[in-house]
């Protein structure tokens, strides 16, 4: 999926977003479409200082996308990638990616693929989990899901945050 920042893309609201698109090439792959209308009803359930927003789902002329939350500031594997993060601030992150992570276990959301470039870092320090397409709901899916696997993820990007 493709990712567009959009400056005032409401023109009433004035409000900046990122919208998320569907290649494509993906327009009329069943699997597809229902995973990013699987992501936008995941995302539409939250509510949380720690997980991006979901503003709307848009469909302009068979082109699907996402409008969400822009989000500001490197990535964690920005962040990662440049000179070390002081421990305290690699546990400040860790510990709102794990309030983000448990607000979506609390609604039985598993987001399946935390790592480093799914994880915003604003400059006044507030930590945004990205990218719920592999989320799946505990309820909804037949095979059992362990909210585990989201906090080992916590664990080893902690880890390699420490350098």
């Amino acid at each position: 999926m493709s990712v567009f920042l959009e400056r005032n893309f409401s023109l009433k609201l004035k409000r900046d977003v990122a919208i998320k698109v569907l290649p494509d090439a993906f327009s009329r792959d069943n699997e597809r479409l229902a995973r990013l209308e699987r992501e936008a009803q995941l995302l539409a359930s939250l509510n949380h200082p720690n997980v991006s927003s979901i503003y709307g789902v848009e469909d302009a002329e068979g082109v699907k996308a996402l409008v969400l939350e822009l989000v500001e500031g490197p990535t964690l594997a920005d962040r990662i990638a440049g000179e070390p993060i002081p421990l305290d601030e690699v546990i400040a992150i860790a510990r709102q990616m794990a309030d983000g992570l448990e607000a979506a276990h609390e609604v039985g959301i598993i987001h399946r693929d935390l790592k480093p470039p799914n994880v915003k870092v604003r400059e006044d320090g507030t930590v945004k989990v990205l990218d719920f397409g592999l989320a799946k709901h505990r309820s909804r899916d037949r095979r059992a899901i362990d909210r585990r696997t989201d906090r080992v993820q916590v664990g080893i990007l902690s880890l390699h945050a420490k350098g």
